[in-house]
């Protein structure tokens, strides 16, 4: 749910005058393993008491970033960039849903031994 409210916040930022220099910043595959875990992320934020959703939204996205080497500006530019070149978003958003289909498999498998 939080990929579609920044994809949205994003298209936003485009359509009231960002900066036309905008520049993907992060490499589409590891843009893809990003979403990909801020998916999970959320999912474990939505279950969370309310009281602690923005606070643990806040420690994964600094965890996700850092892990990968990434900051905020520079995923939020992909975003934008991403938004306006709607082959390369649906390239990264099936990259992202592909690897999560691989955690899934990989989970099952473990949880069947």
């Amino acid at each position: 749910m939080r990929f579609l409210k920044i994809f949205f916040l994003s298209i936003l930022a485009w359509a009231t005058g960002c900066s036309g220099g905008l520049k993907e910043r992060v490499p589409p595959d590891k843009m893809s393993l990003i979403l990909a875990d801020i998916s999970t992320a959320e999912a474990y934020v939505d279950i969370a008491k309310e009281a602690q959703k923005d606070s643990l939204t806040h420690i994964y996205y600094d965890q996700i970033f850092a892990r990968y080497g990434v900051n905020k500006a520079d995923f939020d530019s992909t975003m934008i960039f991403l938004a306006r070149n709607p082959n390369a978003m649906e390239t990264v958003q099936h990259k992202a849903l592909e690897n999560l289909e691989n955690i899934k498999k990989k989970d099952s498998a473990v949880l069947k031994r």
